[in-house]
């Protein structure tokens, strides 16, 4: 949508359109999203000089953005207290006592099974999962 409104063709582009483009997306999406479209613009702009259609690749003048550093955060517990209040009775109580008392991350919280939670009696083998509650 950018490079059409600015009226901007495949043998007109140039490495200040895609900087540009980069630019005006880092103001409503993170870092991480343009990496993503610097990624597709560069492999599809690679294509495009590989059958003709452009003699060289302005993506490979453009300084990819740099990645966001992320700083994780934790819940006192006042906090864990009220979001265990807030989840009692809903279907997502479950996965959020999990995460709390064993620190799961929301997937892995959403993705268990049951053999990881429910531990086998003892002497009887079972599939062992990569991240076992018991």
């Amino acid at each position: 949508m950018y490079f059409r409104e600015k009226e901007i063709t495949l043998k007109n582009l140039t490495a200040k359109d895609i900087q540009e483009f980069y630019m005006k997306e880092l103001q409503r999406v993170s870092a991480s999203s343009v990496i993503h479209y610097h990624a597709n613009i560069h492999k599809a702009l690679k294509y495009a000089v590989k059958i003709d259609l452009i003699d060289v690749n302005p993506a490979d003048k453009v300084e990819r953005p740099k990645k966001d550093r992320y700083v994780g955060s934790f819940y006192d517990a006042d906090e864990v207290n009220a979001l265990f209040e807030a989840a009692k009775g809903s279907k997502l109580e479950l996965p959020i006592l999990f995460g709390a008392f064993y620190g799961l991350r929301r997937s892995e919280a959403i993705g268990l099974k049951w053999d990881a939670i429910i531990c086998p009696p003892a002497g009887q083998s079972k599939r062992i999962p990569a991240k076992r509650i018991c």
